[in-house]
């Protein structure tokens, strides 16, 4: 079965599981800056603790809470962010994917990095980070996540691609691209 995923993170609602044919993940990532009770409406905020949400998500959906996750902030440390300040990432992401080696995580928070160091895309151990940033004043960058799955129920993706545009580039995170 193959599926295509826009990668949209407006509106989402922190914490809650992304649900479609074959896929089942987190999305939604709270930002560690600032106050976002505007966006997770009537549901309880989620424990600063990462560690307590992400667990219990791993315990509901099992493995296939690892193909994609949107975060509002990329983890620190990469070529995706700044290296000190209010833009440098959030440590926290740094361990829930050394724990929890999702596939793929989608971020921006920081929208120069990713262009300043030309690199919109990085590793963290088993996970692939991407961060497409933004100009002011040019066209507007965004992605599109490609994945095919074996089957309609719950399970790990068997090919997935991201597309970034406008610059047309494409990265392939799981299987080969034709």
């Amino acid at each position: 079965m193959a599926s295509t995923i826009g990668a949209l993170c407006a509106g989402l609602c922190r914490g809650s599981p992304l649900r479609h044919p074959g896929l089942v993940g987190p999305r939604g990532f709270p930002c560690g800056l600032g106050d976002e009770t505007a966006y997770i409406g009537s549901r309880e905020p989620l424990p600063e603790a990462p560690d307590k949400w992400l667990s219990k998500l791993a315990k509901s959906y099992g493995p296939v809470m690892r193909t994609l996750w949107l975060m509002h902030e990329p983890p620190t440390g990469t070529p995706l962010t700044v290296r000190h300040g209010p833009l440098s990432g959030n440590p926290a992401w740094n361990e829930a994917l050394a724990r929890f080696s999702p596939l793929l995580t989608i971020s921006g928070h920081d929208h120069q990095s990713p262009i300043s160091n030309r690199r919109w895309y990085c590793k963290v151990g088993q996970t692939m980070c991407v961060n497409l940033g933004q100009s002011l004043d040019g066209p507007l960058h965004y992605g599109l996540v490609e994945a095919e799955f074996a089957d309609d129920t719950p399970c790990l993706p068997t090919r997935m691609r991201v597309r970034a545009y406008p610059s047309g580039e494409s990265l392939d995170v799981v299987g080969k691209g034709e």
